[in-house]
């Protein structure tokens, strides 16, 4: 038999139901693998698979063969794929080399050993990417991954949620690890070292001149949640949108008298875009802001206890108020239930980041807020990876929130004394 052509028709005539075959060239050029299930009385290629050696290990290619057939569905999601024992029988592959491909699958969540029952697919397998590198997330600074797990958030787009970072993360097919910029400026943990994939880039949560002290880093930067000129390409948010779409939610509800509140701290862009948004929606029952309200917001008073009990009783006819962020939103609620003021029946309150109202309060309440996946917005940071090298030009993708309603609103008719 010439060795550089394989003959198939040998499969056909297998006597065991299940079958394994690689064929190799003499020349080691090529390597076939064809794994053949047998059904009644025809043989059905689950796949077939060209292999060449291309400086590539034949475990890497076993890898791009098996994962090709669970994307390929020719085993489909919680199928079980063949035993150890049959693939090493059948083929002529060593038993370890299998063993390393479906532990690799198994960690990139492709299959899921089951013990004494053998290797299925993962549910959501097909859809999967495979692992292509690390994304470094640079959470803050002075501060620690640990910290910030429980706290962690950005200007734009509030709390991080690190606990599903990771499961979101390994969908686009990256792992994370997590740094912040410590106080010597520098990043810890260093991005190179002790990681097992390779750097592909960097989610900063801080803007560009925090990591200004850090010198060249190794990988693209793509900045999430920051806005500042000099912090680019970015993923952001439609600020003015957002605030638009919360007050013209409450006026939905019959508010008519919606009062707007920002940390003193917060960008100026950002409070621009807000308050225009904010502008809009009142436009659309024929109101103008309050120029007494925004003089209070442009006096860049702290905004402690003593100061927001003065807001609050110099603006007490307000029925509503938007809050820019989780943190200015829960303060305000402290100074309410110390004031007494019923949230919602006397003050409806909404936020541009999503918390809760009182995070020590079983009930768990949260406020009516704008939200954002986070998923989404990780996969638009990858993407940029590649795209910031190819398109230096984009600075900002902006994205637009949905609203998520909870029990911090009322319609304003249903209030007592309405």
């Amino acid at each position: 038999m010439n060795p550089a052509l394989p003959v198939f028709p040998a499969l056909h005539h297998a006597c065991f139901p299940i079958a394994a075959v690689v064929l190799y060239r003499a020349d080691r050029n090529v390597l076939l693998l064809a794994y053949c299930k047998y059904s009644g009385a025809t043989m059905n290629i689950l796949f077939d698979h060209v292999l060449k050696e291309n400086g590539s290990s034949l475990t890497e290619q076993v890898y791009n063969a098996v994962l090709a057939g669970i994307r390929n569905q020719e085993w489909r999601e919680g199928e079980k794929l063949p035993s150890y024992n049959e693939l090493v029988a059948g083929s002529g592959v060593s038993r370890s080399v299998f063993q390393s491909v479906f532990r690799r699958l198994e960690e990139e969540g492709f299959v899921v050993s089951v013990r004494a029952k053998g290797v299925f697919v993962k549910e959501g397998a097909q859809s999967r990417r495979p692992i292509v590198g690390r994304a470094a997330v640079i959470l803050g600074v002075e501060s620690t991954p640990e910290s910030l797990a429980v706290g962690g958030s950005t200007d734009v787009f509030g709390p991080l949620d690190l606990y599903n970072l990771q499961a979101d993360a390994g969908k686009a097919g990256y792992v994370i690890s997590l740094h912040h910029v410590n106080r010597e400026g520098g990043i810890s943990p260093n991005l190179t070292d002790g990681q097992g994939e390779a750097l592909k880039g960097i989610v900063s949560m801080v803007p560009a001149g925090c990591l200004a002290k850090c010198g060249a880093l190794p990988a693209p930067v793509v900045y999430l949640g920051v806005e500042d000129d000099f912090s680019h390409p970015r993923v952001s948010a439609d600020i003015c949108q957002a605030t638009r779409m919360l007050t013209e939610h409450l006026i939905e509800l019959g508010h008519t008298k919606i009062a707007f509140l920002a940390r003193p701290d917060w960008h100026d862009r950002l409070f621009e875009k807000a308050w225009r948004g904010y502008a809009q929606a009142l436009s659309g029952i024929c109101q103008e802001p309050d120029k007494a309200l925004l003089h209070f917001l442009r006096m860049g008073r702290p905004l402690d206890i003593k100061h927001l009990k003065h807001f609050l009783e110099t603006f007490s006819d307000y029925t509503a108020l938007v809050c820019t962020t989780f943190a200015l939103a829960q303060r305000v609620v402290e100074v309410c239930d110390l004031l007494e003021i019923g949230i919602p029946e006397d003050l409806s309150i909404v936020s541009l980041q999503h918390a809760l109202m009182r995070p020590d309060c079983e009930s768990g309440a949260g406020f009516t807020s704008v939200t954002y996946w986070w998923e989404e917005l990780f996969a638009a940071c990858f993407a940029a990876f590649d795209a910031g090298s190819r398109y230096p030009h984009i600075a900002s993708m902006d994205f637009y929130p949905k609203v998520l309603r909870h029990e911090s609103t009322a319609r304003l008719g249903d209030l007592p004394g309405a």
